[in-house]
């Protein structure tokens, strides 16, 4: 299946000038003070003008309940994960992304496990496959910290609402660990944006904004601004969701641990019990 033509990826930009001095520049406050007027000016008016043709479907309309699934692709492989970027960040960081966008619209995200083909910018048909997959592959524009999918056609089109970083070597990953890493969990809050239905935020500071900025600072420092949650809610409606992920591997293992021992002890003293009156029995001759 052909991708549509008419609808590409929108993803999050690196600006080199985000890493020097951006925050301490004339030119800076100049375009926050600018922000900050376009922003009041325009607050009127930004339910209907960020309001977004591409959205999942919610049969009962806006305000009632949506559920989504989501997974990872490859994005946990040893090829994404690094010494600054652990298996448990991405986890974790993508929970708190999802909690961040359903705690302003009722979206309900479970994670699944994978199913579908490798990540790529090739359409497929959605059979079986979790709604939103994270995985990465190759973007040969290295501006491009990664991109996703709007959800159009979602009965018909597996790649609508897929989230792709960048793998190139060039660039590195982290969560709150500062520069040159970018920040996995500021990126992976945009992109989500993404794939639920929105697209760049140009008339004020937002996180969907098409420019990483290096806001965020560690695990729980996410956040949305008023016209992110403006934004969400014009397609969904009010209300607040939830976050299901799947727990840790190394999770599962211990309690499948915990609980053969359990079990193995319990069958020991169960045979210990049926043997002790056998052998009293033996011993007193009856």
């Amino acid at each position: 299946m052909a991708a549509h033509p008419d609808v590409g990826p929108d993803g999050i930009l690196f600006s080199p000038a985000a890493r020097v001095g951006r925050r301490h520049t004339r030119a800076t406050a100049l375009r926050r003070a600018t922000a900050v007027v376009a922003f009041s000016c325009g607050l009127l008016f930004a339910r209907n003008a960020l309001a977004d043709p591409f959205r999942w479907p919610q049969p009962d309309g806006p305000g009632t309940a949506v559920v989504l699934t989501y997974s990872f692709s490859n994005l946990l492989d040893d090829t994404f994960i690094t010494a600054t970027l652990t298996s448990r960040d991405v986890r974790e960081s993508t929970a708190e992304a999802f909690r961040l966008w359903s705690s302003y619209a009722p979206l309900n995200f479970i994670e699944r496990p994978d199913s579908g083909p490798s990540p790529s910018d090739v359409d497929y048909g959605p059979g079986s496959s979790p709604a939103i997959r994270i995985g990465y592959h190759r973007i040969d524009d290295g501006a491009v910290l990664a991109h996703a999918f709007l959800p159009w056609f979602t009965e018909d089109s597996g790649l609508a609402g897929d989230i792709h970083f960048n793998s190139l070597p060039a660039l590195s990953w982290g969560v709150g660990v500062g520069a040159p890493a970018f920040d996995f969990l500021e990126v992976i809050t945009h992109e989500i944006g993404h794939a639920l239905g929105l697209s760049h935020i140009y008339y004020a500071d937002a996180i969907m904004q098409p420019y990483y900025t290096d806001r965020f600072h560690g695990p729980g420092t996410g956040f949305l601004l008023a016209p992110d949650i403006l934004a969400i809610q014009s397609l969904y409606g009010t209300g607040v969701g939830s976050v299901q992920p799947m727990p840790e591997p190394s999770t599962v293992l211990l309690l499948a641990t915990g609980l053969a021992v359990f079990f193995v002890r319990r069958a020991a003293a169960t045979l210990a019990r049926s043997v002790r009156p056998l052998a009293s029995a033996r011993a007193t001759g009856n």
